[in-house]
Order: structure tokens, then sequence, then C-alpha cells
């Protein structure tokens, strides 16, 4: 269904030509008659001959304006205005016999699609010929930007439920709780509606609610006292300004068949979007060299593969050793043996060779060699070193074995040393074994123990 544009008698696009033309702002003839108040309130007049022209692209034209009749003549109006689409005469309308406002003074349907233009001319000798706003139907495809369009209460897009039934030109409801929905795009919207003399007139109210918010309440005041015909164009609610965009509008009446009824004669929409923002001031875009970003690029991958060398050769020359005599893995020859922190009171010098001395058997292998126990059994891959235990300062014992266990006597083989009268009574300095797992180099404690380097393991070949 086409909706139609209504603009009021300020849009800078109206021309008025004449000398008497003039704005009467004030709402003075807003209660004149009983069609309603004029259009927002504004009224453009002229005294003498003048002239109207606005040009449009549409397929129908309306001109609606207020006639106050302050003097007549016997033989009947002393007022005349031609209406005139692209030149040619289409006639204007005939006044009202009372004073009215929203009254028809030119109006053409069925116009060919393209641009038109109406024209107005005015012959005037003692009376006021007032415009109030223009209502023009634009083609099917015009989307408005930011106009106010009219939808009628017949629109496919207004939702009545069962209680609404028709009343003259509009629909009306005097069931508590009926409702209306309407979907609409835009930022503000007007409810216009009528008061039928018909029906009981003491007043009643109705909420509308935008979008799910919570109700606002109106007023359905009835017909003022004294007031026996139905006055039209009646303004029930506007919406406060809102987001520009899709909205829903739900009404719901609370009255009852003993009271003013809801009516709806048509809608006033919005839809524009308002002016645009004021964007700040934005300097000027450079597009970036391409030379600094392949250069950015380059450089990042470097320093990417510079960082995993690096990593590569860190596990190259530290790879993990899995430590433990576990025998689930696919050789048992393989299994390395933790190294053992030894620490004892007795020490051999530089001369003792490769050698370390170390204590006797814990408390606990002494208990296991007193009951028996067998030690646990050596590994298979044999030292080529011999190692000795001096159990105190007087004695000691030359032992075979293998490096890293006990003997059957519970005695630690790490090496060898010369026996205590061969040290010729020397300072001691105390040393402790480190096994080398790889070639990998080590900070040097700062320690009064030596730190005496023990081959690792090697497997029989």
């Amino acid at each position: 269904m086409a909706r139609q544009i209504i603009l009021d008698d300020t849009y800078e696009k109206i021309q008025y030509t004449g000398q008497g033309w003039f704005l009467d702002d004030t709402g003075s003839n807003d209660g004149v008659g009983s069609y309603g108040p004029t259009y927002l309130h504004t009224l453009h007049g002229t005294n003498s001959n003048g002239n109207l022209t606005f040009n449009f692209e549409g397929i129908s034209i309306v001109v609606r304006g207020t006639l106050n009749l302050t003097k007549t003549q016997p033989t009947g109006l002393n007022l005349s205005w031609e209406c005139f689409i692209d030149k040619i005469s289409i006639n204007a309308l005939s006044p009202p016999k009372v004073s009215e406002n929203n009254w028809d003074l030119c109006n053409k349907q069925d116009l060919d699609d393209g641009s038109h233009e109406i024209f107005i001319e005015v012959v005037n000798n003692d009376q006021i010929f007032l415009v109030d706003y223009i209502l023009y139907t634009p083609f099917p495809s015009f989307s408005p930007e930011d106009a106010v369009v009219v939808v009628e209460n017949i629109d496919p897009d207004i939702t009545y439920d069962l209680s609404w039934r028709g009343q003259g030109d509009g629909n009306m409801t005097q069931t508590n709780g009926s409702t209306a929905e309407f979907s609409f795009v835009g930022r503000s919207l007007s409810w216009i509606g009528f008061i039928p003399n018909e029906f009981s007139h003491a007043a009643s109210s109705a909420t509308y609610s935008i979008d799910g918010s919570p109700p606002t309440s109106f007023q359905l005041n009835g017909l003022p006292p004294g007031t026996t015909n139905t006055l039209f164009h009646q303004t029930f609610f506007t919406t406060p300004e809102l987001r520009a965009g899709s909205h829903n509008l739900l009404v719901t009446h609370h009255g009852t068949d003993q009271q003013t009824p809801l009516t709806l004669d048509y809608l006033h929409v919005t839809t524009g979007l308002g002016p645009p923002p004021t964007a700040p001031p934005q300097l000027a875009r450079r597009k970036p060299p391409i030379g600094i970003i392949v250069g950015a690029v380059v450089g990042g991958m470097t320093v990417v593969s510079f960082c995993l060398f690096l990593f590569w050769l860190y596990r190259k020359r530290h790879p993990k050793i899995h430590l433990g005599g576990n025998t689930d893995g696919p050789s048992s020859d393989l299994a390395a043996y933790p190294f053992v922190h030894l620490t004892l009171p007795h020490c051999a010098t530089v001369k003792c060779g490769r050698g370390i001395l170390t204590d006797a058997a814990s408390p606990n292998e002494s208990t296991r060699a007193q009951q028996g126990t067998p030690p646990p059994p050596p590994p298979r891959s044999p030292s080529p070193f011999s190692a000795v235990l001096l159990t105190n300062t007087n004695q000691s014992q030359t032992h075979s074995g293998f490096l890293g266990q006990r003997n059957s006597g519970g005695v630690i083989l790490v090496g060898e040393v010369r026996s205590p009268q061969e040290l010729g009574g020397e300072r001691l300095i105390p040393r402790r074994p480190v096994l080398h797992q790889d070639s990998g180099w080590r900070m040097r404690e700062e320690s009064p123990v030596l730190m005496e380097d023990v081959p690792p393991h090697y497997t029989a070949t």
C-alpha cells in the first residue's frame, strides 16, 4: 500500500510569490471548526493576490489549508483560487460553508510517473487564504531519508485484535485490554484518531509501549461539554525521540463500552535519520612504504629463525637423560645410574691419582650386611677401574668391582687410590666424583672440595 508524505507549509521547497504572504505560527486557528488543529500549529496566508508553486515526483497530491470565514457576501465567499498540475487546471474544490481546518484546497490522484508541478493562483478581495500542508504520494520505489510518512488505519502493517471494528473512515475499540501493534522504521511516531459523538463521552485511558519498554499512559478525554459533532484529526500521543532504526509499537485500551473508545485514523512516522553527526577532523592518510612492510616481515622471520636455531643447538648439547633402572624399556643394558654425592672424613691428596675416598656403608647398608641380605645386582657393563675404601685413617683395602656400585662387603667402589702409608703425611684434600653424562661444560663450584672426573659407563663390546 502506497504511503503519503506530509510537508508542512514551512517546507523550504514550497515557493510563495506575491507581496501579501505571511507566516502565522501562533496556533491561533487551532480551535477553528471540528476538523482538528492545524498541522504543527503553523499556516502561510495571504490577504491579496498571490501564487504557490511546488515541484515533486509522485502519483498524487493534496494541498490542505484553513478557511476562516470572517466575512461573507450575499452572493457567497469573496475568495477564489485555481489549481494547476503541469500548467493544466484541475479546478479548485468548493469552500466549506463554515470555518474549518484541514480542508482540501487542491486534490489530484492517478498522476503519471514522473516529475510534476503544482501551481495555485489566489485571487483575493477581502478574505485570507491560508495554506497548512501538502500531502503527496511518491513512487513506490521511493525511500524517504528525512520525511514524515502518513500510515493509514487500513495499512496491512498494522495488526488489530478481534475487538477492533471499523467506524467511519477509521477503526475503534471499546474492549478493555484490546491491542493494536505496528512495526516501523523511524525516530518518532504520532497516533491520530477521532472522538465519535455516537458513543459515551466519559473519559478513559490507554497505554503505549515501544520495543517492550514500560507502558506509557495517555488520556482519551471524550467530547468537550457542549460539543455535538465528531472531532477529527485528534493527536492522542506522540512518542519521544527514539533511536533511529526499527521499532515496535504496542497500544492497549483500558476503557470499557461505557467510556470513550480508542480510535485510529492514521499515524505519522518520522523516518528521517536526522542530520549526520559531525566527524572529527582526520589527518591525511598516507600509505606505508612497501619497503618498510617487506623489511619488517623479513626481519621478523630472521629473528624467529635465529631463536629456533639456538633452541636446536641447546637441545643438541643437552639431550634428555632418562635415569633409573627401568626394565620396561627396550634394553636394561642402557639404563643410567644416578650420580651419588659422597661425603667422608677421610681424604686423599692429588698424589692419590684417579680416586676418591668414600665413607663406609650407611647404617642401612650395614644392617643389611649383618642380616645377610644380598646387595643390589651390579650393572651389566663392567668398569675398567678398581677402587678402595679407607674405612679409617690407619688402613685401607683394595677391591675390584664396578664403578659406582657396592661389593659384597657393602663397599662403594669409585676408583683407585694409594694406601695411607704412601701419602707421606701430606695435607688431605677432599674430593668428590663427577660422573660425566655428556661433553657439556660445567660451572666450577666455589668449594674446597676438588672435583674428580669419572668417565661415563660404557656398554661391553
